[in-house]
């Protein structure tokens, strides 16, 4: 197991790293029948009332906010990529769903026309910045939520991420694309840092660094706790799994 340093990492590795080749990357994973039992999950998980006030932090394409907008109820979706968040409103558009899209930092708060039931940060779109920073969105988002509402992260599993940590690998998300990781875990800050290379099957290459913050599930709960948040439920993964040290992800089910 090595142990690194995040000094040669940009600080805002994320602006750059969630680009077409991440989406290119990724893409078959996320099939409609996955969004579907996911938001199938949310819902049954939080049992909100209808019209609820919802956001979405990191909402990339905004599948599941769309989804959600679909079941009737109010979603503020934040995303840096500008591309990302231009293709979700086209979507949105199609679908003729009324969502309120913003470009922006997840860190600068957008306060509701009435407080958040609900909100989301998923498929690792917590743990981006430093823990200070970390703690701090938690907290100014959780000044928008509603008594009785709900928190729920999605992030990675720590435990079984080291028990089975791989420094380097490779795979093809598709027939035109393989994806190389070079990985370091730095033990002593709780982060993953992550090389990507993206080479496609026309030549083209793309490389990008990143540097995610990794939980254990105490951890959580000590910045949760921070916000006056309780966990209520601890998950596996977006499927209602119980949540054990070989679980894929850590999901967080939270009450204020």
């Amino acid at each position: 197991m090595t142990i690194t340093t995040q000094n040669q990492i940009p600080q805002d590795w994320f602006a750059s790293y969630y680009s077409s080749e991440y989406a290119d990357s990724v893409k078959s994973s996320l099939t409609p029948d996955r969004t579907k039992r996911e938001i199938d999950f949310i819902l049954s998980t939080t049992n909100l009332p209808p019209q609820s006030h919802i956001a979405d932090l990191g909402c990339g394409h905004a599948r599941h906010t769309l989804q959600l907008a679909a079941h009737n109820h109010y979603l503020t979706a934040i995303d840096l990529n500008p591309n990302f968040i231009n293709q979700a409103k086209q979507s949105a558009k199609a679908s003729n769903l009324q969502i309120d899209f913003h470009i922006a930092d997840m860190r600068t708060t957008i306060p509701p026309s009435k407080p958040y039931n609900l909100i989301l940060s998923l498929f690792n779109s917590f743990g981006f910045f430093t823990d200070s920073q970390n703690q701090s969105l938690i907290i100014d988002w959780t000044k928008h939520l509603s008594k009785g509402g709900y928190w729920l992260i999605d992030i990675w599993n720590r435990d079984a991420l080291i028990r089975n940590f791989q420094p380097s690998r490779a795979h093809q998300p598709n027939s035109n694309l393989t994806v190389t990781e070079e990985a370091t875990l730095d033990t002593l800050a709780g982060r993953i840092n992550r090389q990507y290379t993206y080479n496609y099957s026309d030549g083209r290459t793309a490389t990008y660094q990143t540097s995610f913050r990794i939980y254990t599930p105490s951890e959580i709960k000590t910045i949760l706790e921070a916000a006056n948040l309780t966990i209520i439920k601890t998950f596996g993964n977006l499927t209602d799994q119980p949540y054990t040290l070989d679980s894929p992800r850590l999901v967080v089910l939270a009450q204020k």
